[in-house]
């Protein structure tokens, strides 16, 4: 008996949580978690695969279902880049800027996946509500550049 308990411990401390998350909130493989497939390059934000969403509107946005949405960003770009996620009714040109960069302490800023490396893809899942949100990459002078998108939560 003793043996198993022993295996046991060896087996969950070698095992890992998978959690990859820029953000530290997960991996997206938690059950019923509405995945969204984000591009980021210079100077976008569009769908990556189309899984999660209904497509892009008028406005060159995103849908999804309230709940847990976990974004796949992937920096298809040759800097690196972010992604935050804030609820607002605004346009997504329209946030508060300050220094070159959206003044995040004037918007409900939802998660963030942290800058991260050119060719490289991280993850961020956040709980969403019904709204209006705006995704965009908040490095110095890539908002300005037009990197915003609308994501509609309902």
């Amino acid at each position: 008996m003793a043996a198993l308990v022993v295996v046991a411990l060896a087996l969950a401390a070698c095992g890992g949580d998978g959690d990859t998350a820029a953000d530290g909130e997960g991996d997206g493989d938690e059950g019923g978690a509405t995945p969204i497939h984000v591009s980021l390059s210079e100077w976008m934000v569009a769908p990556g695969e189309m899984d999660g969403m209904e497509g892009m509107g008028d406005m060159g946005g995103f849908t999804a279902q309230a709940g847990e949405v976990t974004f796949e960003v992937h920096n298809d770009g040759t800097v690196p880049h972010e992604l935050v996620v804030v609820k607002s009714d605004l346009a997504p040109g329209a946030l508060p800027v300050a220094g070159g960069a959206v003044d995040e302490a004037q918007v409900e800023v939802i998660g963030e996946v942290e800058e991260f490396e050119a060719g490289t893809i991280e993850t961020g899942t956040f709980q969403l509500d019904a709204g209006s949100y705006v995704l965009f990459c908040n490095i110095a002078g890539h908002y300005e550049q037009g990197m915003s998108a609308r994501l509609t939560v309902e």
